[in-house]
């Protein structure tokens, strides 16, 4: 077992990846191996292997997040409406109109039970990482504190 993890989480992960192969396999994709990746609040993301080696990343809504009174899934952050549709298109526009690189989509599956968004895997790490290894970390808020406090304190005398 995973350490700092429970039987009934280990399950339920287990649970979620099944019922996943069997939906991207019934949408015609051909599963080597997929894994649950540990981000995303409003989708469950996975790294998914097909049997011709290419490695993507697919994207499933988590139904019951997120739903506000309305009954429609909402930004944790901004309170917008959130859906796979709208995620498509922030990807096109970052591409199309602010001229940005953006990820490749390989394929909007809205028509399922639980919608999905399969995109091209980008080399590098996780955001959860990043964040634990590189902002969060007690003594780079201290050091950062500290420069922002001089910098204040020599701009104000």
């Amino acid at each position: 077992m995973q350490e700092g993890f429970s039987k009934d989480v280990i399950f339920l992960d287990e649970y979620i990846v099944s019922q996943t192969r069997e939906t991207l396999e019934l949408t015609g994709h051909e599963v080597e191996s997929i894994a649950l990746i540990p981000e995303g609040r409003a989708h469950y993301i996975f790294r998914i292997v097909d049997r011709a080696g290419l490695i993507s990343i697919a994207r499933f809504e988590k139904s019951g997040r997120g739903v506000g009174l309305d009954g429609i899934r909402r930004d944790f952050e901004f309170n917008g409406p959130i859906s796979i549709s709208r995620e498509r298109n922030l990807i096109d526009l970052v591409r199309e109109q602010a001229n940005l690189p953006a990820l490749r989509v390989y394929g909007m599956y809205e028509d399922t039970p639980t919608p999905f968004l399969i995109v091209e895997n980008l080399p590098g790490i996780y955001w959860s990482e990043y964040i634990e290894k590189i902002i969060f970390q007690k003594k780079h808020i201290l050091i950062h504190s500290s420069l922002l406090d001089l910098i204040w304190r020599m701009l104000t005398k």
